[in-house]
């Protein structure tokens, strides 16, 4: 699940507009708002196209596309068998 606010942010420090950052990845702009409003994944491509447009380190990333898959995936895990 993608961080809405994070995301947005870095959108508005970067680009100014979602349509902006749209037109730069080549889709339309209902198909970001799907993917920013959780209705679509990013795919792995887009993930790094955005990073790389704006400059964001690994952590800002994770926060950004991981936060709450890795939060949920660490509460759901089974124990260690050792």
């Amino acid at each position: 699940m993608v961080n809405k606010q994070k995301l947005k942010a870095a959108i508005m420090v970067g680009d100014g507009t979602q349509q902006n950052l749209a037109e730069a990845m080549g889709i339309s702009l209902s198909n970001l708002s799907l993917r920013i409003n959780g209705h679509m994944e990013f795919k792995a491509g887009e993930i790094a196209f955005i990073r790389d447009r704006y400059g964001l380190t690994d952590e800002m990333v994770c926060q950004i596309f991981f936060a709450e898959k890795v939060v949920n995936d660490f509460r759901h895990r089974q124990p260690m068998p050792f």
